[in-house]
């Protein structure tokens, strides 16, 4: 009996350890040009500027194989394909990292728990929408203006020159723009967490929630706060 429950054992064992692990794989997306991206996932997204059009998609076989890229007019949209079937388990639902080149960004809308790396953003105009619990770090943005939008537990990193920055963070977002520089800026912020930034000319900044807003540089500061969290502004 006991040498019966020893080979079964055994058995077991070897069964397990012959169950192949997830595959990694790369699946390569044909999608034509575009500069407005809207991610709907749990995706790790990388964008590189400046370069043509191209995605990637890396991970498990079965985790790639529910990615949907799709371009429509100039907006690409990331998000779960509802369209496969098939198994549903660990594997199904690992990371995956998606690799993208665009030559220029105009729009970009994060929904979810998903992370968005972005080398740099230049042009006339960059509209950044963060909701939910997703990060984003923008290594350098170049722009005339920078809208800002944040809702959620979200977090953005951002660092480079703007002339005129909006700004809208509530819930727990929080904004790292240590190493950004605008001209001027307009912030509303009814965050519980911290905002950072850095005005050169003028900042207004109106504060209703419990974070703490901080403003270096010398700016001209208009500031009306109203909730619990304290504001330090320019001069």
């Amino acid at each position: 009996m006991v040498m019966a429950g020893l080979q079964h054992w055994v058995m077991a064992g070897v069964l397990v350890a012959a169950t192949p692990a997830a595959q990694a794989a790369d699946r390569g997306f044909t999608i034509t040009d575009f500069d407005r991206i809207r991610i709907d996932g749990p995706y790790a997204v990388q964008i590189t500027t400046g370069r043509g059009t191209t995605a990637k998609a890396s991970g498990a076989r079965e985790a790639i194989e529910r990615v949907s890229l799709q371009v429509q007019g100039r907006t690409l949209t990331i998000r779960p394909d509802r369209s496969v079937w098939g198994a549903n388990g660990a594997a199904a639902t690992s990371p995956v990292t998606i690799s993208i080149s665009t030559r220029e960004l105009r729009t970009v809308m994060l929904y979810g728990s998903g992370s968005l790396q972005i080398d740099r953003a230049s042009g006339p105009r960059l509209e950044l929408i963060v909701q939910g619990s997703g990060r984003v770090e923008v290594g350098r943005v170049e722009t005339d203006r920078l809208d800002l939008g944040m809702t959620g537990s979200g977090a953005a990193k951002l660092a480079g020159s703007v002339k005129a920055l909006n700004a809208v963070v509530r819930g727990s977002a929080s904004v790292d723009g240590t190493a950004l520089t605008a001209n001027d800026i307009i912030l509303n912020t009814e965050s519980a967490s911290n905002v950072t930034l850095a005005a050169k000319t003028s900042a207004k900044v109106q504060s209703t929630g419990a974070g703490n807003t901080s403003i270096t540089g010398k700016a001209a500061c208009t500031v009306t706060a109203t909730g619990a969290g304290l504001v330090q502004c320019g001069r």
